[in-house]
């Protein structure tokens, strides 16, 4: 099995066409895309993430997933109308990084040919404005076109697209699109062998939207000089386009202020007698190529100068802090804010999972991580980590088991400790002490690997973990007492660093605690509790469990013991700020009856 492939950013597009063609088409897409590289593909459920007609996630070769949303527009209305609708309720759901639209238009016969693909600079509407009367001579002329709403009217309602603005971090700029337009087009005869027009090319100008459909001959003649153009801007003064509903997609995006936006068009006639549906498909292809080929690496240029991963892992730190300081609620908030961002680092999905367990929202944790399984690149060793200690924390080592044996990939630190822990607590026919020693035996090995990964960077919860095996090895008399009290005396220096340079985090106090229940240094624990009593951290109460059964294992031959130091740890626990709930039945009730005792 190949390594699964990895990712960082998460990009929300949303594609807007008008009619079943055009709809058709991004569906052929979509199949071919899977059926060619399905390990880049993922297409999610209808009911998933809000209502458009479909949604699918691309893996690019950089490592950024973009997630498409595709809305049509509601049959059978066209037009403005219906893109602002549509347009606004996608901006609003989903948050795109980018709206776009696709699909056809009217080309200017001065400008285009058929077959070439309009990218628009600006957009403009040829309904609004004052209609007036023209004059005599021009009344003969203009009479067909005035019955078309076009007769006086100067057109200056204009929407400048987002690229004449990359100075204030947008996300497309006009350079940008022009070096890809020309790249493209150089490119074009490579990459449009299955084209039966060849030769065409793509342009950047004005696009105008009306609610008509234009059948006019010379209309473009009459609309050209109705434009109101920005001087000394050459793409914003020629008009190239003509259709219906370009011009709201645009508006909508500029009022919302925080989404770019692209409209893509290909020509398929020139709105004037001859209009036909002759070169729709090779229009619609044409802009199809395009856009598939343009959009990726646009995104991710601006998407990499607007800086939004450097704000968002500056951002990260302070959730980190938050999380680490028990202020779950704050965390789970900025997380949100990050992960709707589109931020999906290892960090970031790590801290959403871990946010919904400490809340106590485990089946949401859970169905988290199976949606990130169906996807290739997130199915990775922390989504099968987190799984696990899921079901680890909920008693059922079967299925804990069986998720750990579903992952293919190396081992991490993680994973050998997880290991480690099924094997000294896993549910299991009555074996016997051979049988039981050979684990533990085999999870001291996994854990002897975890530290080893792990020494950059040591962790207490491994070395804790380490000396706890080793001290049922020693019921048996299965280790060295030399290689006990190293197991010890590593723990106890790995767990002190990280205490001093993690004043806040509750639960290393609970790991030095029980490292001295486990060594049964009662002294140790009064002293300790002492010293810390007045300490402000927060304890997670789901972490409870697993610290209490390690403390029954070891005093399984002497519970008055056991009850001694469980009494300590609870009161402890108790004078402390807690989140969270404990999971194990037993162990909540245990606490509860030591918070009555005085």
């Amino acid at each position: 099995m190949k390594k699964p492939l990895g990712a960082k950013w998460q990009l929300d597009v949303v594609l807007v066409v008008a009619v079943k063609n055009e709809f058709i088409a991004l569906l052929d897409w979509v199949a071919q895309l899977e059926k060619k590289l399905p390990q880049t593909i993922y297409r999610l459920e209808n009911n998933q993430l809000g209502d458009a007609e479909i949604k699918f996630e691309i893996l690019q070769p950089s490592g950024i997933v973009i997630r498409y949303h595709v809305y049509k527009l509601p049959h059978p209305s066209m037009g403005g109308d219906a893109t602002t609708f549509i347009a606004t309720k996608a901006i609003y759901t989903i948050k795109p990084f980018v709206i776009c639209m696709i699909g056809i238009c009217a080309g200017n016969p001065s400008e285009t040919k058929l077959g070439d693909v309009i990218v628009a600079s600006a957009t403009v509407r040829t309904d609004f404005g004052k209609l007036e009367k023209p004059d005599d001579k021009a009344q003969s002329e203009l009479l067909q076109v005035s019955t078309n709403h076009f007769n006086g009217l100067k057109f200056s309602h204009r929407v400048n697209t987002n690229i004449r603005r990359g100075i204030d971090g947008s996300i497309f700029r006009l350079g940008d699109l022009m070096s890809a337009i020309k790249e493209y087009n150089s490119l074009k005869s490579q990459r449009l062998k299955d084209i039966s027009i060849k030769g065409h090319k793509v342009l950047l100008g004005i696009i105008a939207s009306g609610n008509q459909i234009v059948k006019v001959k010379g209309a473009f003649e009459y609309l050209k000089n109705k434009i109101v153009g920005n001087v000394g801007d050459e793409d914003e003064r020629i008009l190239l386009g003509l259709e219906m509903e370009a011009h709201s997609l645009a508006y909508a995006a500029s009022q919302a202020g925080n989404v770019g936006w692209l409209i893509v068009k290909g020509v398929a006639d020139y709105a004037d007698g001859k209009k036909n549906d002759t070169y729709h498909g090779i229009a619609l292809s044409n802009a199809f190529d395009f856009i598939k080929w343009m959009l990726p690496q646009s995104l991710e240029l601006g998407f990499g100068r607007v800086g939004l991963e450097k704000k968002a892992l500056e951002k990260l730190l302070i959730v980190k802090e938050a999380y680490e300081n028990g202020k779950i609620e704050e965390a789970s908030a900025q997380i949100n804010a990050l992960y709707v961002q589109g931020l999906r680092s290892i960090e970031t999905r790590k801290l959403m999972v871990k946010c919904l367990m400490r809340a106590g929202k485990y089946s949401e944790a859970e169905d988290t991580l199976n949606e990130y399984k169906k996807r290739r690149w997130f199915n990775d060793a922390l989504t099968t980590e987190l799984l696990a200690e899921i079901k680890w924390r909920e008693g059922d080592n079967k299925s804990m088991e069986e998720v750990l044996a579903e992952f293919k990939g190396p081992d991490t630190s993680q994973l050998l400790y997880l290991k480690a822990m099924l094997l000294v607590f896993k549910d299991s026919a009555p074996q016997s002490p051979n049988d039981k020693v050979e684990r533990l035996l085999k999870a001291e090995k996994l854990l002897a690997q975890a530290i080893e990964q792990s020494k950059s960077s040591p962790q207490p919860f491994y070395d804790v973990n380490h000396y706890f095996v080793c001290k049922l090895l020693d019921k048996s008399k299965r280790i060295k007492t030399k290689d006990l009290n190293a197991s010890y005396k590593r723990a106890l220096s790995t767990t002190s660093v990280n205490l001093n340079a993690r004043r806040h985090r509750g639960l290393i106090y609970m790991y030095y605690l029980l490292l001295f229940v486990i060594a049964d240094k009662e002294d140790e624990v009064i002293k300790f509790i002492k010293k810390y009593k007045d300490q402000d951290i927060v304890v997670a109460l789901d972490n409870i469990d697993m610290i209490y059964k390690r403390i029954e294992l070891v005093y399984a031959d002497n519970i008055p013991n056991a009850e001694k130091y469980l009494l300590r740890l609870s009161k402890f626990i108790w004078s402390k700020r807690t989140y969270g709930n404990v999971i194990r039945p037993e162990t909540r009730g245990r606490m509860e009856g030591h918070k009555k005792i005085r």
